[in-house]
Order: C-alpha cells, then sequence, then structure tokens
C-alpha cells in the first residue's frame, strides 16, 4: 500500500511530506486522530493479506513478481482462462510487455506464439478522458496455445485509431527477435516506426550487450551497478543542511548532464522550481572558474559516504571495537580503498525528453537514489571510451526503442548494445579519450581521474593546441563552442563504430530528413526545436555530420 495515496485524501500534512517526517506523523496518530489510525492499520492489513494471496497461492506463477500490479495478475487471469482453440482482446498498460515485473508473463507469451498482437496507445489525445495524458496502454490479443502465431504485430505511440492504419508504424517480431532484443527479459522493445525496428536490429547485429545473463563470459565490461549510496527518503536523517569540512555533497540525477557534473544548483533555486523539479543551471562564466562548485540542497558525513562506498572489513571492525584501529585511521584506510570518482546516471528520465539516456562522471561524492552508479574495474582510459559510449546519440537512441516508462533501471541498461572493451585499438582510445577527458576536466574536484589518465597516456595530444596530456597541469578551459564541436566528433566516431551508414545517422538525427515532414518517427525532436529556438539551427545535426564527414573512411 502506498502511504501518499491513502493519506491524500485524509490528511494532506501527512501526504505533503515524505521520508522519517511522514513517519513520525503516522506514529503519532494514535494520539491525535486514533480513528484514522485504526482505519490505516486495517488498509495496511488488507494490503498485506491481499499479497500473502497473490503471492502464495500459486495462482499467479509469472505475475506475483516485485511490487504487484493488478493488471498484471488479471492478465494472467484470462491467460488461464483461454482454451486451446480460444481468443482474448484485453486493455491493459503497455508496461505488460515492457516491465521488468511481467517479463516472465510476456516471455511465456511469446514463447507459446499465443501473443498474436499489441497496439499500444498514448492517452494524448485523451481516449479516456478521465486518464492522465501520458498514461501508456494497449489493446492486447492473445491466442490460446492451439493457434500459435509466427510472428507478433506491434504499433507503438499511437494516438487515435486512424493511426493503426498507416504501415509505416507497423512491425512484426519473433520470438527469435525477442531474444536477440533483449536476451535477458525477452521484454519487448517499443519501436514508434518500422524505420526504428529496423534500424535496431542491425545495431544489435553488430553490437552485444552490455551484459548478457545467458552467455558465459557476458558481462566483457566486468561492470557492476549501485542504486546510488542514500535512499532520499528513508536515509533524511543523515542529511544535512549545511556544508562543512568532514561533509560531502549530495549529489542528485537532476544536477547533472553529459560530461557536466555541474549541470545545475540548489543556489538561487526558488519555490516554484523546487516544486517541479528544475533546478537554476551555472552560467559559462560561473563553469570557467575551475573552483566553481555547485551547491547542493544537502551535504553527508564524509564517513558514511566511505562506509558505503568502502565498507570495513570484518578484521577492522573487530580491531575498531577492540581499541587497535582508531575511527581516523580506519577512515584513511577506506579513502584509499574507495574509488576516487564516481560514475553515475540519471533513473528518472523520459523518451520524449531532449535526451534520454544521461551519464556523468562525478567526484566522490554523496549520490541519492535518483543517481544509480556503475562501477569496473577496467583501466581509466577505458572507462573514458564506455563513458564516452553511454552518452553517445546512437546509445540514446537505441534506449529510446527499449525504455517503456520513465526508470531506467538496470535491468534496461543491462540490454543495451555496448562497445566491448575488446573493440578498442589504441588509436581509439587515445581519439575517444582524449576528447571525453577535455570535456569531464574541467573543474579541480575532477583531478583525480585526470592524474590517473595521465599515468599511462600522458602522449595523448589534448586540448585545442594538441598539447601532450603530461605537460598539463591544470583543467580544460569550459568552452560552449569548442565542446559542442568534441560532442559532434563522438557522436560521429560512435555512429560508425555502431556500423551506421550516413543516412542511417542522419535519420537517428532527424527522421523527417530523410523521410519528409510526414513521417511518424521522432528521434531527437525536442533537441532539435529547442536548438532552432537558441541557434536558429539544429546545431547537432550540422556538426554532427560535419565531423562524420572529416571522418576516415575505410
Amino acid at each position: 500500500m502506498k502511504e501518499q495515496e491513502f493519506f491524500a485524501a485524509r490528511d494532506q500534512q501527512i501526504a505533503a511530506v515524505a521520508g522519517a517526517a511522514r513517519k513520525a506523523l503516522i506514529a503519532s496518530l494514535p494520539r491525535t486522530n486514533p480513528v484514522l489510525h485504526e482505519e490505516f492499520t486495517a488498509a495496511v492489513h488488507a494490503a498485506d493479506c491481499l499479497g500473502k494471496f497473490v503471492r502464495q497461492s500459486e495462482r499467479f506463477p509469472l505475475t506475483a513478481v516485485g511490487r504487484i500490479n493488478t493488471y498484471a495478475v488479471f492478465a494472467e487471469t484470462i491467460l488461464r482462462l483461454l482454451t486451446p482453440t480460444g481468443c482474448a482482446g484485453v486493455i491493459v498498460p503497455t508496461g505488460i510487455a515492457t516491465d521488468d515485473t511481467t517479463k516472465q508473463f510476456f516471455s511465456v507469451l511469446v514463447g507459446r506464439g499465443q501473443l498474436s498482437r499489441l497496439i499500444s496507445f498514448e492517452n494524448e489525445e485523451f481516449i479516456f478522458p478521465a486518464i492522465h495524458h501520458s498514461t501508456k496502454f494497449c489493446a492486447l490479443t492473445i491466442n490460446g496455445r492451439s493457434r500459435p502465431v509466427r510472428e507478433t504485430r506491434f504499433c507503438f505511440f499511437l494516438r487515435n485509431f486512424a493511426q493503426i492504419r498507416d504501415e509505416r508504424r507497423q512491425f512484426a517480431l519473433a520470438a527469435a527477435d525477442f531474444a536477440a532484443l533483449n536476451p535477458n527479459t525477452l521484454t519487448c522493445p517499443i519501436f514508434r516506426t518500422r524505420a526504428d525496428a529496423e534500424l535496431t536490429q542491425k545495431i544489435y547485429m553488430r553490437v552485444p550487450v552490455l551484459t548478457s545473463e545467458k552467455q558465459s563470459g557476458g558481462n566483457t565490461w566486468a561492470i557492476r551497478f549501485m542504486q546510488g549510496l542514500f535512499n532520499m527518503s528513508t536515509d533524511s536523517e543523515l542529511f544535512r543542511s549545511a556544508p562543512s569540512e568532514d561533509r560531502l555533497p549530495l549529489y542528485e540525477g537532476k544536477m547533472m548532464w553529459h560530461f557536466d557534473h555541474r549541470f545545475s544548483t540548489y543556489e538561487g533555486a526558488t519555490e516554484s522550481q523546487l516544486n517541479v523539479g528544475i533546478l537554476p543551471q551555472p552560467t559559462p562564466d560561473q563553469k570557467a572558474m575551475s573552483a566553481f562548485r555547485v551547491r547542493p540542497r544537502y551535504w553527508v558525513a564524509e564517513t558514511e559516504v566511505l562506509n558505503r562506498l568502502a565498507p570495513a572489513t570484518d578484521e577492522e571492525t573487530t580491531s575498531l571495537s577492540k581499541g587497535k584501529l582508531t575511527v581516523g585511521e580506519l577512515a584513511n584506510r577506506q579513502r584509499e580503498r574507495a574509488p576516487q570518482w564516481l560514475l553515475g546516471f540519471r533513473n528518472i528520465t523520459n523518451t520524449t525528453n531532449e535526451r534520454t539516456a544521461i551519464f556523468s562522471f562525478l567526484p566522490r561524492v554523496a549520490v541519492g537514489h535518483s543517481t544509480p552508479l556503475a562501477f569496473t574495474s577496467n583501466p581509466p582510459d577505458l572507462q573514458l571510451c564506455l563513458f564516452g559510449n553511454l552518452n553517445s546519440l546512437v546509445f540514446d537512441y537505441v534506449v529510446r526503442q527499449k525504455l517503456g516508462g520513465t526508470n531506467l533501471t538496470f535491468g534496461y541498461v543491462y540490454q543495451l548494445p555496448v562497445l566491448p572493451p575488446s573493440f578498442y585499438r589504441a588509436a581509439d582510445v587515445a581519439y575517444v579519450g582524449s576528447r571525453v577527458l577535455e570535456l569531464v576536466y574541467t573543474a579541480d574536484d575532477m583531478r583525480p581521474l585526470f592524474e590517473a589518465v595521465r599515468m599511462g597516456n600522458g602522449e595523448w595530444r589534448v586540448g585545442p593546441d594538441h598539447s601532450p596530456l603530461a605537460t598539463r597541469n591544470s583543467p580544460f578551459k569550459w568552452n560552449e563552442e569548442r565542446r559542442a564541436l568534441l560532442r559532434a566528433e563522438l557522436d560521429a566516431w560512435f555512429a560508425r563504430a555502431y556500423g551506421l551508414t550516413r543516412d542511417e545517422l542522419r535519420y537517428i538525427l532527424d527522421p523527417a530528413d530523410v523521410h519528409g515532414p510526414d513521417f511518424p518517427g521522432e528521434t531527437f525532436r525536442v533537441l532539435k526545436e529547442k536548438e532552432q529556438a537558441k541557434f536558429g539551427e539544429y546545431r547537432t545535426r550540422r556538426l554532427v555530420l560535419e565531423a562524420w564527414d572529416k571522418l576516415p573512411h575505410s
């Protein structure tokens, strides 16, 4: 049961707060409002009983997973009711095909050939007037087991019924296609057009997924993920509203952007901005100062951060309890073991935003749960290449074909196509790494990453003057024009590395440029519109194609 939903219609004060503050108000209910407390207790008990029935009755082996949703249990009930020659058409959220908690149900439908058709709608034209406009639902057609289909027909992102007849929006997938596109979960990609389906399948034929759970050695980057360091609700008692020498800033996802850990700040944020989750952005002049730091909402004791990044060993814990090791000595050991920089990404995102996959290197800081972290044991120069890949336009394009909701979870990231470490030759590492380093090392607090890279790659030619990396001591100057050029060069390089043609890259940048203005596809529309308003042109498109034309093509 969701506490906020329960109290929204009963006690606005409790519904309006979160974390420890809400828990305290609920705990005081026996004294302040015993009738509401009794109602709340009964609701919790009823939800607990229902959850136990769904999980333990063995009636729902496919959908009684994770946070159970009624629609999934409903869909499994319909599947059980079907006779071998039967057929069912149901309206359910599109998450039935894309969510991690329904992957077992969906894979059974696909594996048995029982999934006949899935037509997904956005509610932007209010087919259902009382439902939020961003809700995604689908008409799901299921066949009985004696009526299997070889391919399933799909349409996504429809807004009205007339669009069903547009053949450009229709595509078909066989069971083998699901295994290639989502090998771990067998969930459904959400292509907007047939062209998207064909291009994404081509990419997956060339580039392996980041982590294949069903293949030995399938984690070539030896990557592991962590759901941030601190939960913004349950860990709130650790947060402090003022800095001090023994505290580290607490980063949230909205504070970072591609190649930029100083994207937004709580400094000067208005109440209206905070209400919609938008923060002020520092000016280029501020970012040009390498000592400039963005201001977080909270700070956390460094010891708490070290305890989560480099927990004390059993031996250290025993020595500490026996007085053989001081707290300060333990902290020094943890500082040596803990990573000196972090790689995080925004897990709250959307396929209709300016960009969807947003990764950033961070200093060693506290990190909230909206910023999952990725760790790899590969050398720093290869980490730069991985980071460049994860922030590339072609990678972002594929993410947009796979993300079913607004939460970029580990399950999605594992199944995204990422160039393996073995792909990069020394010249590739120098080309990608030098550009990523210049984009990242613009502030003093990223110096540990810079020093680690320079130690093994001092011969790299870096910066606008192409000077040797070994001779550089200060961060790179923040320059908007040069940064746009460097990012375009990286986008073009990764597009070629993914095996795209120039026309395919043109399509990713702007489908209308290839297929005409009435084409139903949409890739980076918001980015295009934003740049046209700011620069009078779609600058990214021009710079990326110019960079492509300058690349040596064999």
